[in-house]
This record gives structure tokens, sequence and C-alpha cells, in this order.
């Protein structure tokens, strides 16, 4: 017996089945129709006129124009050869082909029925602007490169198809036309959430996962880089195995191997080396002042570093293999280079071995990302989402609000923006090589100097806003007990004697005042802890990381680029949910008392996804609340809210079309159960980060009102000691 048997659709952020940015569910799958729309899809029967060229006449070549007008279908359109073609001359802008049933009629498609569309473009001769007829009946964008390509069509307004060809001077040839009625739509969730690579997660391994990008272009093609008096000769065995590496060879004293970057703030700049006839390799980062690492590859160590280097360090890979890095903060633009040296500071001309250079963003190199006339970028992407798996176990899908970290060096404290209230720094800030909580290898130290020690920072805020610090600590030596005060200088005490690593601690305030303070201080001053991570937010709670590396950065919140914003809509009407009865089950993790900093729910069930008709799962505008389920009338009066005050709620909604009767469960109990005529179909689902935190375990929705015993068992306690007990507990028989 499963509830996953009869659910239509399931969605588990357990699963963490996320790809290319979706989210993958188990059901619905997407069922195609066995009945083509299109009649001569393969185009082996030619238009009726010379050449093939189509008229608004119909037969077995399934496709026609209409008459030609001023801006209507100024072009020709043929059927010959085997394909479609729509051409444009010089001052047209207009080449139509509509598909016909071959008898009389261009109405081949059902009004609001979806349909999938799959089609090959063949030849492309500056056609920039094809379309298809969708929508509600417009001229939408297609893809029209060569290649196969598949739209999704849905039109609200009559029943027409067809192509256009809208650029001048220009013609385009299409194969194998496809036009299928979707009779089950799959169900996945696509998210966006902006261009940039801030948002982050708890991975598996209990790390916060970043985005990654290598800003190095051609990052393993040296021969694409400027070559200075030296040699760069591929067919290398590197250190992967494969034959990557290069031979760098200079010939005079100074010669380099250079690439010029457009990047700015902290940054770190790596590259694997190996020992060939000189001993040594410099790194550069050529900024305002010259960030220089020396690196020593016959002992494995760092000779020296200097300039602007904030730190270097080099990794032993074995084989004669090292990774050699240098960190810096820097201003664009900026160049990088490389050295070959005796293992000191002295330049040698000889030979060493490269490979697989890389420039990121952050204190400490990470997996080497390959790229070639463009960036590239790994780990938590854009529009991915974030399954978050904090504090362990089966993860949560993480939706979060927009949000801006105002800290401008989230975790480079040896920077000027970082000050004590008085400027006169009563604490020392050491760089040590410490597992922060990323996984990286560069952390800061704290100890005060001065019983008045603070570490801080300033941001300008507007008065009544209400911001939330937080940053990670770790104890090193003492008590480690820290005081985190809020924007108003209100202090809150955190103790770390019994905290094992790393602790994330936040405190919230309205400002008073427009200097957005950020001060953290040691209580015994002589106690040593470890600093990384901090963020300084408009909002009444903290959300997940958003690091920084010079100046204040923004993760949007999940959504769409629609009205409602929201994550992902999926419409179930073809998957058995806009039938009489429905049930909707959530899951939800860390179910916080924090009020809500924006606008519309966190989940929404309803037929147009409007509030009205639709129930709701969200947090109060004003008050301090834990997540409401609110049920909203298409007209009358609509019932109370109800707060759920559980850490991990379980909620289950249920409707009988037919009579109007409306359930909610929370965590095995009946909260509502009332007789209301006035709701919408619930098929459409909305999920959104707007102005709340929500962490999503699970979605299940059911063509059918649950009965009451499994709306408890399902919302309720669902593991059992034994067998029996589970036996007993849902009434199953027992066969000897």
């Amino acid at each position: 017996m499963s509830f996953y048997d009869d659910a239509s659709l399931v969605f588990l952020a357990g699963g963490a089945a996320g790809k290319d940015g979706k989210a993958y569910n188990l059901k619905p799958v997407e069922e195609l129709s066995s009945t083509e729309v299109v009649i001569n899809g393969d185009f082996s029967i030619d238009g009726p006129g010379a050449d093939g060229e189509l008229d608004t006449s119909y037969g077995n070549y399934g496709w026609n124009t209409v008459t030609p007008s001023a801006g209507t279908q100024e072009g020709t359109t043929t059927i010959s050869n085997g394909v479609l073609k729509l051409t444009n001359a010089l001052g047209e802008t207009d080449s139509r082909a509509y598909a016909t049933d071959g008898v009389s009629s261009r109405n081949v498609i059902t009004t609001n029925t979806y349909y999938k569309l799959v089609y090959t473009i063949v030849e492309n001769n500056g056609c920039t602007s094809f379309k298809v007829y969708n929508a509600g009946g417009v001229q939408e964008d297609a893809p029209s490169s060569v290649g196969t390509h598949t739209v999704t069509l849905r039109n609200t307004s009559n029943q027409l198809f067809l192509f256009f060809n809208k650029t001048e001077s220009s013609s385009i040839s299409i194969d194998n036309v496809s036009i299928r009625e979707i009779t089950n739509q799959a169900a996945d969730f696509t998210f966006t959430r902006g261009t940039n690579l801030t948002a982050t997660r708890v991975g598996k391994d209990g790390y916060i996962e970043k985005g990654r990008e290598n800003l190095l272009l051609y990052s393993n093609q040296f021969d694409s880089w400027t070559v200075v008096d030296a040699t760069a000769t591929s067919g290398q065995t590197g250190y992967d195995g494969t034959s990557d590496a290069w031979l760098f060879t200079t010939t005079v004293a100074g010669a380099s191997l250079e690439k010029s970057i457009t990047a700015s703030g902290v940054v770190v700049f790596s590259m694997y080396a190996k020992k060939g006839t000189v001993d040594g390799i410099r790194l550069r980062i050529d900024a305002a002042t010259d960030a220089d690492a020396y690196f020593n590859l016959s002992n494995n160590s760092v000779h020296s570093f200097a300039g602007s280097a904030i730190d270097a360090s080099i990794t032993d890979l074995g084989g004669g293999w090292h990774r050699c890095e240098v960190s810096a903060n820097i201003s664009s633009p900026v160049k990088v280079a490389v050295y070959t040296t005796d293992g000191t500071t002295a330049y040698d001309n000889g030979n060493i071995y490269i490979q697989d250079a890389q420039l990121e963003q952050g204190l400490a190199a990470t997996d080497y990302i390959e790229t070639g006339a463009t960036t590239a970028a790994a780990g938590l992407l854009e529009d991915e989402p974030r399954f978050d798996y904090t504090g362990g176990g089966c993860p949560a899908l993480l939706l979060e609000p927009t949000r801006t970290n105002l800290i401008e060096q989230s975790e480079y404290f040896d920077h000027t923006s970082w000050i004590d209230a008085s400027a006169t720094r009563d604490i020392t800030v050491t760089q040590v090589s410490e597992t922060t909580p990323d996984g990286g290898s560069v952390a800061y130290k704290i100890q005060g100097t001065d019983v008045s020690n603070q570490l801080a920072a300033f941001n300008t805020i507007v008065i009544g806003d209400v911001v939330t610090n937080s940053i990670y600590v770790k104890r090193v030596s003492g008590t480690g007990d820290v005081r985190l005060r809020d924007v108003n200088n209100v202090g809150t005490d955190f103790s770390l004697s019994a905290a094992d690593g790393w602790k994330r601690i936040d405190v919230t305030g309205t400002a008073t005042s427009t200097s957005g303070r950020f001060y953290l201080n040691l209580i015994t001053y002589t106690d040593e802890i470890l600093v990384w991570g901090a963020q300084q937010e408009k909002g009444s709670f903290a959300t997940s990381y958003i690091p920084t590396y010079g100046s204040s950065a923004t993760r949007a919140k999940e959504g769409a680029s629609d009205s409602y914003d929201q994550i992902n809509t999926l419409d179930l009407s073809s998957s058995g949910l806009n039938g009489e009865d429905v049930s909707w089950f959530f899951e939800f993790r860390n179910n916080q008392d924090i009020i809500r900093d924006g606008s519309d729910p966190n989940v929404r069930v309803s037929e147009d996804l409007t509030n009205v008709g639709a129930f709701r799962i969200y947090r109060g505008v004003t008050s301090t609340t834990r997540l409401k389920v609110v049920l909203t009338a298409n007209s009358g009066t609509s019932p109370t809210a109800y707060t759920i005050t559980s850490d991990n709620p379980k909620v289950l909604i249920k409707r009988t079309w037919s009579t109007g009767r409306i359930q909610v469960y929370v965590d095995g109990v009946s909260v509502k159960d009332e007789i209301n005529l006035n709701f919408d179909r619930w098929y459409k689902l909305d999920l959104a980060g707007h102005g709340s935190l929500t962490e999503l375990k699970q979605v299940l929705a059911f063509p059918t009102v649950l009965s009451n015993n499994d709306s408890e068992i399902l919302t309720g306690a669902t593991s059992y000691r034994s067998f029996n007990v589970m036996r007993s507990a849902l009434n199953y028989t027992a066969y000897e």
C-alpha cells in the first residue's frame, strides 16, 4: 500500500531530482494521441501550383495560404522536393503556411487543448523572425536554427495553426511536421531565479554549495594566450592522465604567458604545474599593485607571495604535479601571467609543464571548470532548484524571497571594509587554513586586544527597515562566547562552548537610524574564534548565505517572469484534477515564527492562479506568525485562516465538488470541515518564495477525496515500531 500509487502528481524533494533548471516528479508523464493533426507532414505531396506553390485551395497536400493583401502573405510558400519553404523577396515580410483538413477548413485543432508540435528546419537562409500561431491567436517566436525542435501549443482563441516567415529577403525550409494532442501533460517544475550565481544551498556533504564560474577564456588552450618570448607546446601528459597538458618554455628573463581578463573583487588564480628543466613557477594577477606568488615545484612549497596578494598555496597531486593558487582583491580590467623561475623569486629560462588555468571569485580555488570562447559555470547554477540538506537526511526544496547581502566582503575580513566602531581596531584578524562551511580552506581568526574589541561593518539603510545580521562562527580557544549586535547596536549573546564546529548566529532589529551596523564582539576578549560568511539583509529572518567579494550581491527569488512570479504553473486539468473531487497534500520543513517581508503566498492552488476561489498556505504580513492555511472564496465570506504551529507540518486539503465540502487536516487532526460552494476548481499549482521562507519536502495531488482515515495517516505519524503495530493502525488483514 502506498499513497503514491493513487496520486496523480507526486513531487518529492527527497528525490533531489533536479537537472537543467527542472525539478522532476514521478507523475504525470506526458502522453500523446496516436492521431496526427497535420496532413502531408513529410511534404511528399507537392503543392498545387507551379513549382509547388500553395494557394487558398484545399487538397491532400494539407497546407495553404491566404489571399495576398497589404502586409499579409506577401511572400511565397511552396511544397516541393520534400520540404515546405517560406520565402520573402525584397520588400516582403510575410509568408505563411496554414495547416488544413484537406477538404474545406483550416480549423484543425481544438481550442484550449494542448498539442505537441515537432518540426525540422532543414535550411535557413537569413530568416531571423520565424513564428507559429499559438496561445491567444498570436504570432509567437519559434526556434529557427537547423535541426529538430519541439513546441507546446494551446491556442485559446481559434482552431488555426500556421507557420510564418517574417523576415525580408529570406527563406526557411521545414520538414517532418507533426502535431499531436497531449492527452496527459507532464508536470515538471521549471525554475527561474535570474542571471546570477549568488544562490546557495547546503549539499549532501553538509557544505554550502555555491555557483562557480571560471572567468578565464580558453582555460587550457594556451596557444590562444599571449606568449612573450616563450612557446607553449600541447600534447603533454597531464595531472589527470590526459594528453592535454602543455610544455611552457621561456627563452629570455621575464618571458611570460598572459591572458587579459575582466573581473573585480576577491579572486583566486590557479594553475596545475609540474617541474621541467626549471624548478619553479610564478603566478601573477596584474592589479593596481601586482599580486605575485612564487612556487617551488621541486619541494611543493610556496616560496613567497607579495604585492596585493591575499594568500598563496600549493597542493601536491602526485606524479610531480601540483596545483598552485594565489588570491587577490582586484579591480577591472586586469590580466594574469605565468613565468618560469628557479624556485625562488629569480627568473630562470627553461621549461615547466602546465595545465588547466582558472580564475574565479573567492579566496580558495575550487574544482577546475573547462572554458573556451566563453566563461563556464558549475556547482549550483542559475535557475536551478535548490534541494537543501540542512540538518542531514532527506532534503527540502528551498524557496526564498529576493534578498541582498549588504556586506561588501562576506569572507575576506582582513579588509578595510571591516573596522571596529572607533576605527582603532581593537582586535587582531589573522588568516588561517581551516575548512570553512562551504568546504573551502581560508578562514579568519579573531582575537581581541582590549575589552572594547569589535569587528564591525557599516551600510546605509532606511529608517524603519527590518534588518537581519548573521555570521558563521567557530570557537578556537576559551569559551568562545560572542555577542552579535543588530543594526541599532542591541546585542544578543551566543555561547559556543557546546558548539561542535561552525555555527550560524543571527539577530534582527528595526533600524532607528540610517547607519546599518554589523558588530561582533568577543565577550572575553582573550578568547579566539573563527569567522566566515557575514550577511546583512533587509528582512525579518536570515535566508541562505549570499557570498560577496567586493560589493553587495542580490539573490533573486525563485519565480517566473509573469504577474504572479510563480516558480512554475502546473496546468493539471488533463491529469484528472479538474474533475469533481480533489485532495492536495503538502509537507513542509522549518516552519518558523517570522514575518513575511513581501507579497503573495508561498503555495496557492486554484483555477486561474489568482487568490480568488483558491486555497493558500502562507504567512501573515504584519505579525510574527507561522504558516497559515487560508481558503479564499470566489464570492461571499471566506473561512477564518488556520495557523499551523508545528515545526515540520503536513497539510491536506480536500474538496468534494458536488456538495462543496471543504476539509483541512494538519498533522493528523481535522481542523476544518464545512460546506462552501464558492471555490473554483483546484488544478493549477503556484509555488513561490516571494516574501517568506518556505522549505517544501513533498507535494501530492489526488483526483479523489481521501477518506478520513487516510487523511489522518497521511498527515500524522506514518512510521511504526513493528509490522503488527502498523497492521493494527491501518486495519490491514493478516494472512497466514
